[in-house]
């Protein structure tokens, strides 16, 4: 249905009589015509797969406000259901998404270093506490983990260390102080055990004194 040449100078009343009209037009035509008009949408696409594309393309740069707007709108109304789609994609594809995931971050890495590095500012306190319930959860895991991960990245990992500490001199001598504090106070009381339990040993060898009888 073309648009009639007077719809400009109708009242909006009209003008809603009329687009109802058309739409209730397409609706039936649809309907009756559903697997004629997706073949012919498929081959119109296959054949101007570039222009179409660049047609999109072009629509987006200069609607940019009012495209995003739409999804954002979309993405709202719709959060499982995309959320479920895009499970079912990634599970159906998991080989791809992996490999796409992977391209990503190679020609991305400043990028996501910055979305990683907002949102462990933003998420300090949940991701220390998830951190703390996995390692304690899967303590030896986490520990074989760590110890795999140092032998094979030793150089670097020292080299991070020695620029910690000269950075942060107060905080290594604080944390040097407490290892102490905490490692004088272990040895004095090993030192008390072993001495009393050497104490028990002489006394048990040498036995009690006999009484002598008047």
């Amino acid at each position: 249905m073309s648009k009639p040449k007077a719809f400009n100078t109708w009242t909006p009343e009209q003008q809603e009589a009329w687009m109802e009209k058309k739409r209730d037009y397409a609706r039936k035509r649809w309907e009756a015509n559903r697997d004629k008009i997706l073949e012919q949408k498929r081959k119109n696409w296959e054949a101007n797969r570039e222009n179409l594309l660049d047609k999109q393309r072009k629509y987006r740069e200069a609607n940019a406000e009012k495209f995003e707007e739409k999804r954002r709108k979309y993405r709202a109304a719709n959060r499982e259901k995309i959320a479920e789609k895009a499970r079912k994609w990634r599970e159906a594809n998991r080989e791809k998404f992996l490999e796409y995931g992977r391209k990503y971050r190679e020609a991305n890495p400043e990028k996501i270093a910055e979305k990683s590095r907002k949102y462990r500012e933003a998420n300090r306190e949940k991701i220390t506490e998830q951190k703390r319930k996995d390692s304690a959860a899967n303590r030896e895991k986490f520990n074989e983990r760590g110890r795999k991960y140092y032998a094979a990245n030793f150089e670097k990992e020292r080299e991070r260390n020695r620029k910690w500490y000269a950075a942060n001199p107060d905080k290594d001598l604080k944390k040097n102080r407490k290892w102490r504090a905490a490692n004088c106070q272990k040895a004095a009381a090993d030192q008390f055990f072993v001495m009393a339990g050497a104490a028990q040993q002489i006394s048990e060898a040498i036995g009690k004194p006999n009484q002598k009888t008047k």
